[in-house]
């Protein structure tokens, strides 16, 4: 449990590691001890994949129905060349990285269902 004190019995655990104080006639140490650790305890996010892999499946469904919606079929029935016009317009996209960068890789992962799908790959 990196970074969290547990009082157990008249010790703490700090990062792993076990200190052993005397709490009833170093309460003032406690204390400072306390205070320092919430200071020095880092932020971090937890779990951050699932953050991401929810923007990437929105951006792949947006970019779906971009695709579909242009071209007036469905993902499979793309021909090779459609198929070739969105990967160069991903290139771009990735190229140009900013505000982008979502787009790109929603449109990879049509390109990637389509390539599974069809059976063919771009080796480009």
């Amino acid at each position: 449990m990196k970074g969290i004190v547990e009082i157990i019995s008249k010790s703490f655990i700090i990062e792993d590691h076990i200190l052993h104080l005397d709490i009833t006639s170093n309460l003032n140490l406690f204390l400072t001890i306390s205070l320092v650790l919430n200071i020095m305890e880092k932020f971090t996010i937890h779990q951050s994949y699932k953050f991401e892999d929810y923007l990437e499946q929105i951006a792949t469904d947006w970019m779906t129905n971009a695709v579909t919606d242009h071209f007036e079929v469905e993902i499979e029935e793309l021909s090779q060349e459609q198929i070739l016009e969105v990967q160069e317009f991903c290139d771009e996209a990735e190229e140009l990285r900013y505000g982008y960068g979502t787009v790109a890789a929603g449109l990879r992962a049509v390109i990637y269902q389509w390539e599974e799908e069809v059976g063919w790959k771009n080796e480009d």
